[in-house]
């Protein structure tokens, strides 16, 4: 399968996505998920090459919007990871991530792709920096790049399980959770499989966008459930999703 058509379900998902958020934002509930989310779209939409080239092109045309894909990815994990941590009533979580030790991996992952990506050759556009992979620096550039989404998933693992494990947890709402937790435990996996050398190819692409597929359609079972509870006038203890 194409790399971009796989690209594009995802992206087309996440909208729906957006657009099942509209409605809870637009009444002031949950206004950051909706941001993450908008941000994901983004970060999807400019690692599509036909748009990545016109987007990078009117920046100048040396690589700058994979660096805006990789903070778009960075606040979008940030987001997620406070608000799913809450919901999962997972303040262990909440506070790896936001935490000293959360901060202390994001700052260190911002700086370090900041700096990797300076000193890199990129004199022209090239969708994933696939034309510059042979450079040691730019591949440091995408590891530091993995590491922070690959944390904060790894940190949200066990709430999300957890939650798809309940019992007493709706059937919508555990569904929703196991998508996440499966979503989580992909990225996890896609970072580690890469540092061990055992992802490429096809594989680069399937993992991390099969992961926000994943958690696209986790969020989206999350609004169903919640409006399930509302039509049955069974107010349960859902997770703020």
């Amino acid at each position: 399968m194409n790399a971009d058509v796989i690209k594009y379900v995802v992206l087309a998902v996440v909208f729906v996505g957006l657009l099942m958020r509209l409605k809870p934002t637009i009444e002031g509930r949950n206004n950051s998920i909706f941001i993450a989310l908008a941000l994901m779209f983004l970060g999807i939409a400019l690692s599509i090459e036909s748009i990545y080239l016109v987007v990078d092109g009117t920046l100048g045309g040396h690589n700058y919007a994979n660096l805006v894909i990789r903070f778009v990815v960075f606040i979008a994990f940030l987001i997620f990871g406070v608000k799913m941590a809450k919901a999962f009533s997972a303040p262990w979580a909440g506070w790896l991530i936001v935490g000293p030790v959360g901060l202390v991996v994001l700052g260190a992952c911002a700086v370090l792709a900041i700096v990797f990506f300076v000193m890199s050759d990129l004199p022209q556009s090239s969708v994933g920096l696939h034309d510059y992979g042979n450079q040691e620096l730019v591949q440091w550039y995408g590891r530091v790049g993995r590491i922070y989404p690959a944390y904060v998933a790894a940190c949200l693992i066990v709430p999300a399980a957890t939650c798809a494990l309940s019992s007493s947890a709706a059937a919508f709402t555990r569904t929703a959770a196991a998508f996440l937790a499966a979503a989580f435990s992909i990225m996890t996996c896609y970072e580690i499989g890469r540092e061990l050398w055992l992802v490429h190819g096809i594989w680069d692409v399937i993992l991390p966008f099969g992961a926000a597929f994943l958690l696209a359609v986790g969020l989206i079972l999350f609004v169903v459930a919640r409006y399930s509870a509302q039509r049955t006038k069974r107010p349960k203890a859902l997770p703020d999703c």
